[in-house]
């Protein structure tokens, strides 16, 4: 006898807190065993009824033993067992009417959702479940009469349906079509009677709201005086001639889905179930990568660039028409209609882009933008696949480097490399605090730090975000902007302090009141306070923005990407000319009040040093690390490097007062000095981290001891920097830090979704360890730094040995170690660590984390395609992609008992979860 299978697909019971609806997974079941679910476009039929449904059912679908399979719960899921290898497979749902109680379940389950509306009775809230989860995605409604008292109850159920929810937003002509079966022997005049008060009893009920939901609704009788399986083969002819229809009236008006799709949809349909009465089909698609928020900004400055060039703001909404369409139809994305995708997603981006600019609403913009011709207008698929153009090459020896040969819009053929982060690889951080002439101390532990390093292995090439108020500021922009090394940026650092600070400015005839006062007089000290006072600082600033440009160089924007050699005339935007020079922005974070007057960057405003209001870079680059990465919710590691703290005195009473030592200048001065201490800032900031955290984030700093505390005295740069050199431990420190950036490159990538193993009580996760930026220099500089043995390994075994240069793709250059964990389950979180000379371990970059945020992040369950057109990341290798098959492929001889291995084969238990590296046998 072969097994009873259950069809529940969702269950209506009683909680707590209200009713609840329990989805048991049937629908995924079921396209899972398609075998082809992104190709097939299954048909959903409903059938409701009792006892009559049952036995319909029987007749009509004889190969799915209906009885065998019947559900348990209230509402059941078969699949035509005859038509899942067709293209179009017909997936029916059936369920029973009239159950006056609602069940109480043992307990409420977390993935359990709440019926909206309070219903009290079971009839209520089947009804809402119908009209919001089971109903949008149907093309067929088939209702027993003979299960109902009559057919005014039949009129009242539907009406019930359809006043628990809204309308589809599909158009009206692929809403679900309702077939009411009678049954009966009265003759012809009494049915057609019957069938005529049934009409009128539904259009005294509610006639708008049945066609607003149901595009046609069909009464089909039964005639008992013939066989039953004449009946019933008629009533199957029927039935699928409407189904053939509903598909062909899909088609017709973009909106057939295949089967991938409608497990994606009736997904997003439960996450809104409880909040959105109406679901939006178009919403739906771009869950799990939504229009950017800031489309209209560059709307605006697109069609601000075209109008000043001279182009019609028709041939600038076709631009963006090509633009939009290429935005949402991604490979893989369901055909919605393009105007209602437009009005859905873009149009409020358009509009308010044009409106960005009042030049705009007059003239020819005015219409474009009244009348809407323009770009919904050219919102039009000519022809099926879409022939997109994508711009950029991925590297063949890195992942996430792309080469663009060639600007589009200006024609230079200098080419422009983008370095991506990686969706499952969180940023490393560079933090420099400013304080002046103290910037010296943050660049001796740089020096440290790189010396660690190597010569080969760049410290710039380590780090993902380098931010720097003040003096900090000027040492970021020499390293990332200028691609300065440390020992450079130190000697230009040196240059510019010694040249900036080398005399405060004097009055003019500053002579004079020295002749008649006498060198240090009063007068001549308020001459002079006044001088600066009129001149806005008291150094030249003359001389230090002749020293930037000398250093900084006049000719380099903070945003240019022009080659300086181009062979051609260039054009451009008003704005992109007024992008200030490097130079410029040294100037601007480096302004500080009293030291310098302001610096005038043209449009765009006059600035000062950054530091006077949040002199804590750590903290900064913080806060703008999630704007940067919205997808990357974590640190990889966090630097941080002081300029010097001051230790209070312990031998002085607080109640003691010197009008001169403790009086208000004094206070001014001393709080105004407080700001570039940032350890109090920093001890805050930690305290806020977990403990798992805690140890990603280094923070470098030295008491200033008895050196005077300030920011212009170039004559003690030298002792700052011989604080760092005689403090206890900073060589051990730059070399945890130097190992820990170089650990942080190291990332995990999933190769495919999760696979339940047999027996489904863990899972498979196929992955690989890749390795960011310049991969040979890095590994030989771990391998330089620590000698013995190096093991990744989880929070308890060892995954397997870090071969260094030898886990280095021969093919590509790429790093590549191939790793495979079982787990019980996606979301249970775990940690991969490089652990160095059996001691101390880091994590690599991404961890902790879930194999399910791995899956979000990579997108690789994405039903609706992905926003990178599924390109890949780098050039596909032989070598190195070819490790996924050899594991599958002797996956079942594994024991899963075993907990030891030979030495060439390296296995890891998580608790009692199995990890490993090599082929399982």
């Amino acid at each position: 006898m072969s097994r009873k299978i259950d069809s529940s697909w969702l269950e209506i019971h009683a909680g707590q807190n209200g009713v609840f609806v329990r989805d048991h997974g049937r629908l995924a079941k079921l396209i899972s065993e398609l075998p082809q679910p992104e190709q097939q476009f299954p048909a959903l039929s409903i059938f409701l009824g009792g006892k009559g449904k049952d036995k319909a059912l029987q007749a009509i679908f004889p190969h799915n033993n209906i009885r065998r399979t019947a559900s348990r719960a209230s509402i059941g899921l078969r699949c035509e067992t005859l038509s899942t290898e067709t293209n179009e497979p017909l997936l029916f749902a059936d369920g029973d009417v009239g159950e006056p109680t609602l069940g109480q379940p043992p307990h409420v389950l977390p993935g359990d959702h709440l019926v909206p509306g309070s219903p009290t009775s079971r009839l209520s809230a089947l009804q809402t479940v119908y009209s919001r989860l089971v109903v949008p995605f149907a093309d067929l409604i088939c209702i027993f009469a003979i299960d109902f008292q009559d057919l005014a109850a039949v009129a009242q159920y539907l009406v019930g349906v359809t006043r628990t929810g809204s309308p589809s937003g599909l158009p009206l002509a692929a809403r679900p079509k309702v077939i009411v079966v009678l049954e009966g022997n009265s003759p012809d005049a009494m049915v057609s009677n019957d069938i005529a008060q049934f009409y009128q009893q539904l259009n005294r009920i509610d006639q708008r709201r049945l066609r607003e939901f149901f595009s046609s609704l069909n009464v089909i009788h039964l005639d008992r005086k013939l066989p039953e399986t004449i009946q019933y083969e008629r009533l199957r002819l029927f039935i699928k001639d409407q189904q053939s229809s509903m598909q062909a009236l899909r088609r017709m008006n973009w909106c057939q889905f295949t089967a991938q799709h409608l497990e994606a949809l009736f997904q997003a349909a439960l996450m809104t179930f409880r909040t959105e009465s109406r679901f939006d089909f178009v919403k739906a698609t771009r869950l799990t990568f939504p229009v950017a928020p800031g489309l209209h900004h560059h709307l605006a400055h697109f069609w601000e660039i075209g109008l000043q060039g001279g182009c019609s703001f028709d041939t600038l909404a076709r631009v963006v028409a090509s633009a939009l369409l290429m935005d949402h139809y991604v490979p893989g994305m369901m055909l919605l209609e393009p105007k209602a995708v437009f009005r859905t997603l873009y149009r409020a981006s358009v509009m308010k882009s044009c409106q960005t600019y009042k030049r705009l609403v007059s003239g020819e913009g005015q219409k474009s933008v009244n009348k809407e011709p323009g770009v919904a207008g050219n919102l039009r698929l000519p022809g099926l696949p879409i022939d997109d153009l994508l711009f950029g090459s991925p590297a063949a020896d890195a992942e996430y480097r792309f080469t663009l040969s060639m600007c589009f819009l200006c024609l230079s053929q200098e080419e422009l490399v983008v370095d991506v982060l990686p969706p499952t690889m969180y940023p490393t951080i560079l933090a420099v605090d400013g304080g002046g002439v103290r910037g010296v101390i943050p660049l001796e532990y740089l020096i440290l730090i790189q010396e660690s390093l190597g010569r080969e292995c760049k410290l710039r090439d380590l780090v993902d975000l380098a931010v720097g108020p003040s003096s900090g500021g000027l040492i970021t922009l020499g390293l990332i902007g200028m691609e300065w090394d440390v020992a450079t940026c130190s000697q230009m650092f040196d240059r510019l302090a010694r040249r900036i600070f080398y005399e405060r400015r004097r009055p003019a005839l500053s002579w004079l009141p020295r002749l008649l006062f006498g060198r240090d007089s009063l007068i001549g000290a308020i001459i002079q306070w006044f001088s600066w006072f009129f001149h806005d600082g008291c150094y030249d600033a003359r001389i230090f923005d002749a020293s930037l440009r000398e250093a900084f160089r006049e000719d380099h924007r903070i945003f240019g990407a022009v080659g300086l050699h181009s062979q051609y005339q260039l054009f451009r935007a008003k704005e992109a000319e007024e992008e200030p020079l490097i130079w410029e922005v040294a100037r601007a974070t480096a302004a500080a009040p009293f030291y310098f007057s302001t610096a005038n960057l043209g449009p765009m405003g006059s600035f000062q040093d950054g530091g006077l209001k949040d002199n804590f870079a750590a903290d900064i680059a913080r806060r703008i690390c999630g704007r940067i990465w919205p997808s990357n919710p974590g640190i990889t590691r966090m630097i941080s490097l002081g300029t010097g703290r001051i230790d209070a005195p312990q031998e002085r009473s607080p109640q003691f007062r010197h009008v001169f030592r403790d009086g208000f200048l004094q206070r001014s001065y001393s709080a105004f000095m407080s700001q570039m201490d940032t350890t109090s800032k920093w001890l805050k900031m930690k305290n806020e981290l977990g403990d798992n955290a805690q140890a990603d984030y280094l923070r470098f700093d030295v008491s200033l001891e008895d050196i005077p505390c300030t920011i212009d005295d170039a004559n003690a740069m030298d002792q700052y920097r011989n604080l760092v050199i005689r403090q206890p431990g900073s060589n051990r420190m730059a070399r945890e830090a130097a190992t820990a950036l170089l650990v942080g490159r190291f990332y995990f990538t999933l190769q495919s979704p999760p696979e339940t193993a047999t027996g489904g009580d863990y899972i498979w996760c196929d992955g690989v360890i890749r390795c960011k930026g310049s991969i040979l220099p890095i590994v030989e500089a771990l391998q330089a730094q620590h000698t013995k043995r190096i093991d990744f390994v989880t929070d308890t075994e060892c995954l397997g040995f870090f071969g260094g240069v030898n886990d280095i793709c021969s093919s590509c250059g790429r790093y590549s170690k191939p790793i495979t964990l079982l787990l019980r389950h996606r979301d249970e979180k775990t940690n991969i660590y490089l652990r160095l000379d059996r001691e101390k371990r880091w994590r690599i970059s991404g961890f902790p984390t879930s194999m399910s945020s791995l899956v979000a992040r990579q997108k690789l369950e994405s039903p609706f395609g992905q926003p990178d057109h599924r390109r890949p990341a780098a050039v596909p290798c032989a070598g190195c992609d070819s490790f996924k098959g050899n594991l599958r492929g002797r996956r079942g001889k594994r024991k899963p008992s075993s907990t030891e291995s030979p030495a060439s084969k390296r296995a890891c238990i998580v608790g009692q979860v199995r990890a490993e590296t090599n082929p399982r046998t």
